[in-house]
């Protein structure tokens, strides 16, 4: 659904969708979180590539978390919502100069 490639710990913690672009998943989805970190040499950003790094609590470890806020809809809001995003879409495309 997203990805922050070069994460850097003064961002802002928050990546929030605009109006009309966050995903819609159908019911019954599982969302699988996936984080993945570049603690070598060739980070710019890693102080200290030597260092041993495991999981846990404190800052100095890899740590991993996902808030993510959900409006539940039901079959029919599921399936509006989906129908105006393919319809706008489409008159996007169109507007573009691409084919159909």
């Amino acid at each position: 659904l997203s990805q922050a490639s070069n994460w850097n710990a003064g961002w802002n913690h928050s990546h929030t969708y605009e109006d009309g672009y966050q995903p819609l998943i159908p019911a019954n989805t599982t969302i699988i979180l996936t984080a993945w970190y570049d603690n070598s040499a060739n980070n710019p950003l890693n102080p200290d590539p030597d260092q041993w790094v495991g999981a846990g609590q404190r800052t100095t470890d890899e740590m991993s978390h996902a808030w993510i806020a959900v409006t539940h809809l039901d079959d029919e809001g599921f399936e509006r919502m989906l129908a105006e995003r393919e319809e706008r879409d489409r008159r996007t495309f169109a507007g573009s100069g691409g084919d159909e």
